[in-house]
């Protein structure tokens, strides 16, 4: 579970990163970015009903991406609000062909600050 500080929980934080952030596309996971002027990162999960057939699947999903994304939190630049949006095959990839899925996002968008 991710900290409090780092969950995006109101919709109207949701709505700003969908029509305001920069997109990038991994295939089975997407992210959406944005900056904010937060001190902390911030991280949202969406899974849509439509994709998933069932709370099972859709809960199984978020599950294994919050869990990979709890491990980077504190290496994700701060003051950044990101929303992670599972696409249909989510369940399908192992724990590690997602783990690389997500990392290879975050470097994309450098979300990773340069030591």
């Amino acid at each position: 579970m991710l900290r409090k500080e780092n969950r995006l929980r109101k919709n109207r934080d949701f709505q700003n990163i969908q029509k305001s952030g920069r997109y990038y596309n991994g295939g089975f996971v997407g992210i959406k970015v944005y900056e904010s002027d937060r001190d902390t990162a911030r991280i949202g999960i969406i899974a849509a009903n439509k994709i998933f057939n069932n709370a099972p699947e859709r809960n199984k999903a978020r599950r294994r991406v919050r869990e990979i994304l709890r491990a980077r939190v504190g290496r994700i630049e701060k003051g950044q609000d990101i929303v992670i949006i599972l696409k249909s095959g989510i369940n399908a990839k192992s724990f590690i062909e997602l783990s690389a899925a997500i990392d290879s996002l975050l470097k994309r968008a450098n979300l990773f600050p340069a030591n």
